[in-house]
């Protein structure tokens, strides 16, 4: 493990993405059943659950992209002031 990565980071990072991978599968389910009802609706319902697992699929990355920011701010090291 990067030294610029906390456990707390890594076990973060993991339990949102095992959450969305979880949401999104159960939503590729939910649009390959309404794929193949013959309801005349089902193809907004589909429009609307594909929607959705781009909405999560985003928040997931952003939450990611957040933690990745944290454990990269901590590596930082502060700049020194130049005398001048």
């Amino acid at each position: 493990m990067p030294l610029n990565v906390k456990p707390d980071d890594t076990v973060a990072a993991c339990a949102i993405a095992m959450d969305a991978l979880q949401s999104l599968s159960s939503l590729m389910h939910a649009i390959e059943r309404l794929n193949e009802t013959p309801a005349p609706q089902a193809r907004s319902h589909i429009a609307e659950l594909c929607r959705l697992a781009v909405e999560m699929a985003q928040d997931a990355h952003n939450e990611l992209d957040l933690i990745r920011e944290q454990a990269e701010a901590r590596t930082r090291r502060p700049r020194q002031k130049t005398p001048g």
